[in-house]
């Protein structure tokens, strides 16, 4: 059985993966002469591009109905986004900031019927500000706002016209901030985290203290999320608000930066070796993903 890896020769973290998984041929993924439907061989496809490469989301979801089990789920990751996530959290009872998508009614008025006008402040209400303007598909925190006024968050909001949907999100000024590694569904791994754009996040330290008491709570509630969204791999940030109490931030992150430089070593290591254990399990379990579609015949 061989397991696929889409991802760059070069990535460090796959490369340690790969060295810790025994007994199955492993190859990076090829694709330069390839077209969809494609067939291929893979027991499991490990996918950490397709959300930078559309084409490639129609490759691995070629795999998956061809029987490979695809990590993670292709069908789920292109129906979620960072709305739907909150959406979903609230209702499995994760307590989550408020949060809207903005209307983007650009041309409507040229069709008969459609709302013309956007009401900003019924659109803003149970908001406030200062609050966060985001994209709803947003990676590494890439445009992302703090903004004080209805006026600055109309401005900012109208220059970014390359993005089809924004959301507005109601602030959580935080004491403590983390993200939680979720691996197979059943692994948590809470890391401190001071979060930045365009990849500048860091990992200060190690220190859980702030959130000793909760760490089975917040275990708990990152599994049940990963669960709903059927997602192996995940990774979540959680804050604790300046009266201690949790919120879940962004609910979405399916191929989290893993960096050894940027980590513990510690933590570097259980990644690594829960990733692959991971892996393996797909491999000798004989699972394929849901799809909406039910069982489908090998292309």
């Amino acid at each position: 059985m061989k397991i696929g890896f889409l991802e760059a020769k070069s990535d460090r973290f796959i490369n340690d993966v790969i060295a810790r998984i025994d007994g199955f041929e492993t190859e990076f993924i090829s694709l330069s002469a390839c077209a969809v439907p494609i067939a291929g061989d893979y027991r499991v496809v490990v996918d950490r591009l397709s959300f930078r490469f559309p084409y490639l989301g129609e490759v691995v979801k070629s795999y998956a109905i061809g029987g490979a089990y695809v990590i993670n789920n292709p069908f789920a990751s292109a129906l979620t986004n960072k709305l739907v996530d909150m959406k979903l959290a609230a209702g499995l009872g994760i307590p989550v900031p408020r949060t809207v998508a903005l209307p983007r009614l650009d041309g409507f008025e040229e069709t008969e019927g459609a709302v013309t006008a956007i009401d900003w402040e019924k659109a803003l209400e149970g908001i406030g500000f200062p609050c966060i303007l985001k994209p709803y598909d947003g990676y590494a925190w890439d445009d992302v706002y703090v903004v004080s006024s209805l006026e600055e968050l109309r401005t900012k909001y109208e220059s970014l016209t390359s993005r089809p949907v924004m959301l507005a999100q109601q602030l959580i000024r935080y004491r403590d901030y983390y993200r939680a590694f979720c691996i197979n569904r059943k692994d948590v791994l809470f890391a401190r985290w001071i979060p930045r754009p365009l990849g500048m996040g860091e990992f200060p330290g190690s220190d859980l203290k702030p959130i000793e008491s909760l760490v089975e709570q917040l275990s708990s509630m990152t599994v049940r999320l990963n669960e709903a969204l059927d997602l192996d791999v995940n990774a979540v940030e959680w804050c604790l608000d300046e009266d201690g109490r949790p919120w879940l931030i962004d609910a979405f992150n399916e191929v989290p930066d893993i960096r050894r430089e940027n980590l513990p070593q510690n933590y570097y290591n259980w990644l690594v070796e829960r990733f692959a254990n991971c892996i393996r399990e797909k491999a000798e379990s004989g699972k394929r993903n849901r799809t909406v579609f039910g069982t489908s015949r090998v292309l």
